[in-house]
């Protein structure tokens, strides 16, 4: 019985530590009441940015679907910190999600979604193709925040490593996606909008695309004092006129 209130009271106070947020058990919310904060400085510098589309609005409108991934720490073997934001629009029942696909091996997705105005939801999933089983991966410090249609949400992800190796390895693909959760309440398709090319997630420099610079043109230039090259007609004549007076020496 004793065991039982214990339960009973540890669940009391994790609900009331998260406030609207669900998800499944081996999850740890941080308090919901803060405000999300979610922007674009330090992108390119100490985080790496993804937006849905090349040109998409830098006034991070939430039409535009963007996150952002920074590396805090890198431990041997255990992986690196990774900080996620995101932000997009989610109509009631929908969801938006990044996934972190590694060189081999299967795509980590995070989503967040909404049910409604003010219920949040976070679900991991591991992607083989088109086909998602849940992912028992740890999460922690899960924020979310929705305002109208702009669905926000930020999270931690320990121990992130693309490979098994003893070294940690941050190098992913960046995937973005919108969706629609299901009846049930589980997450529909997962069907990227966005897919990067394999990013090192620790060298947010190394990132950004290079611009491209072309090369000076070279302009031939004319001078316009006196020229210094006669034509062979020229030299020619001058030959003939000067003949005679030669003949007569």
């Amino acid at each position: 019985m004793a065991q039982n209130n214990l339960f009973l009271l540890v669940s009391m106070v994790i609900m009331c530590l998260a406030p609207g947020i669900h998800g499944t058990s081996h999850l740890m919310f941080a308090d919901n009441s803060g405000q999300v904060n979610i922007t674009r400085a330090g992108c390119g510098v100490t985080r790496v940015c993804v937006d849905q589309e090349m040109n998409c609005n830098q006034s991070m409108e939430g039409s535009c679907l963007f996150a952002s991934l920074e590396v805090t720490s890198m431990t041997a073997p255990n992986g690196s910190v990774l900080n996620i934001t995101m932000q997009g629009t989610a109509e009631a029942n929908g969801f938006i999600a990044i996934g972190l696909r590694p060189l081999m091996g299967t795509t980590l997705i995070f989503v967040c979604g909404r049910l409604n105005e003010t219920v949040f939801q976070f679900f991991t999933r591991d992607l083989n193709g088109t086909m998602q089983e849940p992912s028992e991966t740890r999460v922690k410090q899960i924020l979310g925040n929705i305002t109208g249609d702009l669905l926000q949400c930020q999270f931690t992800v320990p121990n992130v490593n693309a490979t098994q190796a003893r070294s940690a390895d941050n190098t992913f693909a960046v995937l973005l996606a919108r969706g629609g959760l299901t009846a049930n309440g589980q997450v529909g398709p997962f069907s990227p909008s966005r897919t990067t090319d394999p990013l090192n997630l620790a060298d947010p420099p190394s990132t950004v695309p290079a611009t491209t610079t072309a090369a000076p043109t070279t302009v031939a230039t004319t001078s316009s004092g006196p020229s210094f090259f006669i034509s062979s007609a020229s030299l020619l004549l001058w030959s003939v006129m000067a003949l005679p007076a030669l003949l007569r020496m």
